[in-house]
């Protein structure tokens, strides 16, 4: 894969320090602009985080805290930011600042590395641009959440990573870079919760690339995994929530009461009430909270946005469709890998969706992951291919 060439423009092999020097900087003078905030989860990072420290240097079985969702699905930043705390006190908070622009910019650079791989290949300084543009173009709903003290960076880059080594094991057939994408869904299982529809997206990525050259009907896999899922969260997960089988058995021991109060009063985006929905009553009105859940994850307007704010969001929701489009054409022109890789990035972000859909959408925080799978497509808009 390689990327025209041009004498002014920076070879690919050079370019993973410069991009993170300009990443860096750029997320650096943005602490101008933002202040350093803990949220609602962070009390609950040093409660559980300090529990699992004080077992790790006790070894009192009492110490452990409860198996939950919290205690596992948020296992590594539980431990990082009760640690960082324990140790550093409240000075922890700008060093984890800094440690989320240092991800962040990692992420940058594999994408970068993903588009111009070739040692003697040149990066364009287009895609230069145009890749900045994607991963830097929204700084209110994005850059804004390096300054938190959470989990979201951690788990974007996860997610970025997950994509790199996916896009390299399909576009290179690489059986490595499959085991790497594992363990790096592995990681995010620890991360949080979506981390779980990562390993099974894998999981469903690894079969469809195996079974794509061996089927004869190129629409048939493509159309079962978007039509099967959708069905699943759209038509049958209501039913659960409708029936009360989330109230019952082993639903009762692992699904959290909050996913049912968020039901039942009608939310579709947390803390945006003039986007919730009566309490249901029927079956349709379930199916009706998670279909609009679905529309508003992907949905980058807002009522409660100045007008700027949201023509600046529509502006960049027309950049990167299109260049979605383009990248997808340009991957499904250079054979099977690319077309496969094209569709697994769709694919991975819409699942992303379907997931919070069924479960908790929270204003673009959990938005955030779905976001690489579509930069990494869109950036391939502008390079020059050969696999």
């Amino acid at each position: 894969m390689t990327i025209k060439n041009r004498s002014d423009n920076l070879p690919a092999n050079k370019i993973g320090l410069p991009v993170f020097i300009l990443s860096s900087a750029i997320l650096a003078a943005g602490a101008l602009k933002y202040s350093i905030y803990t949220g609602g989860d962070y009390e609950r990072y040093i409660s559980l985080g300090n529990d699992f420290w004080n077992y790790f240097f006790t070894g009192d079985p009492e110490k452990l805290p409860r198996l939950s969702l919290w205690a596992i699905c948020y296992f590594i930043p539980n431990l990082i930011i009760a640690g960082g705390v324990k140790v550093f006190g409240s000075s922890f908070h700008p060093i984890f600042v800094c440690f989320n622009i240092s991800l962040y910019s990692i992420m940058t650079v594999l994408f970068f590395k993903v588009w111009s791989p070739g040692s003697g290949d040149r990066l364009d300084w287009k895609l230069g641009a145009i890749g900045f543009a994607l991963i830097f173009g929204l700084p209110t709903e994005v850059l804004s959440h390096n300054y938190n003290v959470l989990s979201d960076v951690i788990f974007l880059t996860a997610t970025g990573a997950v994509c790199y080594f996916l896009a390299n094991a399909v576009l290179l057939r690489s059986g490595r870079d499959w085991r790497y994408a594992f363990a790096a869904g592995f990681v995010t299982v620890f991360i949080r919760p979506p981390g779980l529809m990562i390993i099974v997206f894998l999981t469903i990525a690894a079969v469809y690339v195996y079974l794509a050259v061996k089927i004869k009907n190129k629409a048939l896999a493509p159309a079962v995994l978007i039509i099967g899922p959708a069905c699943f969260a759209l038509l049958v997960w209501p039913a659960l929530n409708y029936f009360k089988v989330t109230k019952s058995g082993l639903f009762e021991k692992i699904y959290p009461a909050s996913i049912r109060y968020y039901y039942e009063s009608g939310m579709v985006v947390a803390e945006r009430p003039e986007m919730y929905l009566p309490p249901p009553e029927e079956y349709f009105d379930y199916v009706h909270i998670v279909v609009n859940r679905l529309f508003y994850y992907f949905y980058p307007l807002r009522e409660t946005y100045s007008t700027i704010h949201n023509v600046y969001l529509l502006i960049y929701a027309v950049l990167i469709v299109s260049l979605i489009y383009m990248g997808w054409r340009k991957l499904a022109g250079v054979g099977v890998n690319g077309a496969n890789l094209a569709f697994l990035l769709f694919l991975l972000s819409f699942y992303f969706g379907l997931f919070h859909s069924m479960l908790f959408v929270e204003d673009f925080r959990y938005q955030l992951p779905s976001l690489p799978p579509l930069w990494m497509l869109a950036g391939f808009a502008t390079a020059r291919l050969r696999i």
